[in-house]
């Protein structure tokens, strides 16, 4: 034979409640209105996320339409008459200036044997009492400057 000894006090004592209809339908009641104002913020939250997100794509094709436009007018553009004559008078000194250097390194090619001979001709007859300063040649005339120590080593 069991028998059962409360040790709790009448306050602490469980008691046993039973589910009523009532009770069942205020916890469901409570429950749906939670699930109600979840639903309605999470909503409210998706359409101002939303809206954002438009304004961003809206303002994003914005720039991409100004990047495309500026990239077609960049296709578009023609140089200034200004810089185009400007690159003509280069174009024109570079020119000159490639045809000078052709010129001058012909004259050197052609013209350096000829005037090694003079320069070695000229330093074998020149008296030792003769000192040459300046030459120059033009044409068929030759100009010679210098000193001497005495006016006897000119008449050689």
């Amino acid at each position: 034979m069991k028998q059962w000894v409360n040790l709790y006090r009448r306050d602490l004592q469980p008691i046993k409640q039973r589910l009523t209809l009532a009770r069942l339908s205020a916890v469901l009641g409570v429950w749906l209105a939670l699930l109600i104002a979840v639903v309605v913020v999470t909503q409210w939250q998706n359409s101002a996320v939303t809206q954002e997100n438009e304004k961003l794509s809206n303002a994003l094709q914005a720039v991409n339409d100004d990047l495309t436009r500026a990239r077609e007018r960049l296709e578009r553009r023609e140089p200034s008459l200004q810089l185009r004559e400007e690159k003509e008078e280069l174009i024109q000194q570079l020119q000159d200036t490639q045809s000078f250097s052709r010129r001058i390194s012909e004259f050197q090619q052609g013209q350096s044997s000829s005037v090694s001979s003079f320069l070695n001709e000229l330093a074998q007859i020149t008296p030792e009492a003769i000192w040459l300063t300046d030459f120059s040649i033009a044409g068929e005339n030759i100009r010679l400057h210098g000193q001497a120590l005495n006016s006897e080593a000119l008449v050689l």
